[in-house]
């Protein structure tokens, strides 16, 4: 996909990325999905996988 064909894709409303974070809010996050109550074990699974705790 070229840029011009992504262009296509985004639609009035679209999310658009707005900015950055810090590593440590990110850290935070992650951190937050490991030890949370609430996530499907599903989403803990990808994640671990993601940060390579398995």
């Amino acid at each position: 996909m070229d840029a011009t064909q992504l262009a296509g894709l985004i639609t009035i409303g679209s999310p658009i990325p707005k900015g950055t974070c810090s590593m440590a809010v990110i850290t935070q996050i992650q951190q937050g999905g490991l030890v949370s109550k609430r996530l499907k074990k599903r989403y803990k699974t990808a994640l671990k996988a993601f940060l390579g705790i398995l």
